[in-house]
């Protein structure tokens, strides 16, 4: 069997896979986004059990229910979804999630290893050719 850059097909495979899973997609923002067009217009038991499932955030830290009151008989639901984020949902008098907002430094996806390597300041050199920071 040929190999590519040095790598038989099984770990060729595998390393691929390790790089889909790890290296592309996932950020937060998308699962946000995800998240929130899947649970919008549904009633708020539905937000509810999925949070009581395994898979949930929410579920890992044996989250407790908060809500508040809002204008026009609305209220707000909070849904934990990482370290220092939760969605803020706004719910209609017929338990119906309305709209969503992230809120909470984990939710800024901007402040990642990733993000912080690419907004490094450009790189100078000094009076004798030696690379600064």
């Amino acid at each position: 069997m040929k190999k590519l850059f040095g790598l038989s097909g099984i770990r060729w495979l595998f390393v691929f896979s390790v790089f889909l899973l790890f290296g592309c997609g996932g950020t937060k923002a998308v699962f946000i986004e995800d998240h929130g067009q899947e649970y919008t217009a549904r009633n708020i038991d539905e937000l509810k059990e999925y949070m009581k499932s395994p898979e949930s955030y929410a579920y890992k830290v044996k989250w407790k229910d908060i809500t508040y009151p809002m204008a026009d008989g609305y209220y707000g639901f909070v849904e934990p979804i990482g370290k220092n984020c939760d969605i803020h949902w706004m719910v209609n008098k017929r338990h119906k999630l309305v709209r969503y907002d992230a809120k909470g430094e984990g939710c800024d996806t901007t402040k990642s290893s990733d993000m912080e390597l690419m907004n490094i300041k450009s790189v100078g050199k000094d009076q004798d050719g030696k690379i600064q920071w």
